[in-house]
């Protein structure tokens, strides 16, 4: 625990000196005061200068309390007496090689890989105990029908870029159903100006196997609601906020399919379990700025290396969210 501990001061205080999970939107510092938004989620590790593994992300989420009927809102985990907000979002994730310009098999190094889901998602925020419980289902598919290559050479067409040759080794088409909780308690605020929660997430299903550990910190002109109950009248939509976070986290890593293959289908490379790397680290940091009904973020992240041939890896992103 205490090395653990020791990563986590280390990584939050000195993260450029560095060369974390993939799109999340269910984190607290990702928080937006209304129950009725629509954001946008673009990553890219052309933002940290790299062209490999976790290369490219998108994501479109839409909060809005309709959703609170949809059939897969009905199992999702909330809490008692507690602020619910219903949502659901459309991902588009990529992964490469370290060289994206061989058409053969590069063993040792981490597969082609990309897959497309839609997700349902609850956020319950419990104010007087200063704390949260998010929760999500996510069904998709894994594979060439995900249409990742499609998607890297148009991005590299439009760049001028060098023509991605790897994906017909990629991943093999296998369905994807997961299932994810994360819970997350304040620990110290003060007038909202600085704020440390901690917290823990499960992942489980054909995708990934994978809980987490996390403390986050946030400091600056923050949220004047954070972890309050939201609705249509939030000071929100007529207060600047603006901060930044840091979040470091531990993985233990059970099984990845972008890394193993699918549990159903047979792919012509992947890595075996004995490859990968248990116990990874991460940190997420950025700046958050928010006015009136504008929602803007710019983030960094940066990974330990998820195989056993692998390496430190990095990337960046932009969300831009809209209060309706």
């Amino acid at each position: 625990m205490k090395r653990g501990l020791y990563f986590f001061i280390f990584s939050t205080f000195f993260p450029l000196f560095l060369r974390a999970q993939v799109i999340d939107n269910l984190a607290s510092y990702r928080n937006i005061n209304s129950n009725k938004f629509l954001r946008l989620y673009y990553d890219n590790d052309f933002f940290a200068a790299t062209d490999e593994y976790y290369t490219q992300g998108s994501s479109l989420e839409l909060v809005l309390p309709v959703i609170q009927k949809f059939p897969t809102s009905k199992i999702l985990l909330t809490l008692p007496a507690s602020d619910k907000k219903y949502g659901i979002s459309i991902e588009h994730i990529g992964y490469t090689s370290t060289s994206i310009n061989n058409p053969d098999i590069a063993y040792g190094d981490r597969p082609f890989a990309a897959y497309a889901f839609l997700k349902s998602f609850v956020i319950a925020t419990d104010p007087v105990h200063h704390r949260r419980l998010s929760s999500a289902l996510s069904a998709g598919i894994l594979g060439p029908y995900a249409l990742g290559e499609n998607v890297q050479r148009s991005i590299h067409r439009w760049l001028g870029d060098t023509e991605p040759l790897g994906w017909r080794n990629q991943i093999q088409t296998d369905v994807i159903l997961n299932y994810e909780a994360s819970y997350e308690k304040s620990i110290y605020a003060s007038r909202n100006l600085f704020e440390i929660s901690g917290g823990a997430a499960i992942r489980a299903g054909t995708l990934n196997d994978k809980a987490t550990a996390m403390i986050t910190f946030m400091v600056g002109k923050l949220n004047p609601e954070y972890l309050a109950p939201t609705g249509k009248e939030s000071l929100t939509k007529r207060n600047l906020v603006l901060y930044l976070y840091s979040q470091p986290q531990c993985h233990l890593v059970g099984y990845d399919a972008t890394l193993q293959g699918g549990l159903f289908t047979n792919s012509a490379y992947t890595l075996s379990s004995s490859d990968l790397s248990r116990l990874t680290f991460q940190n997420n940091f950025g700046v958050v700025f928010s006015v009136k009904k504008i929602y803007l973020e710019y983030f960094q992240s940066v990974l330990t290396k998820e195989f056993e041939n692998g390496r430190f890896h990095s990337w960046g992103g932009l969300r831009i969210g809209l209060n309706l």
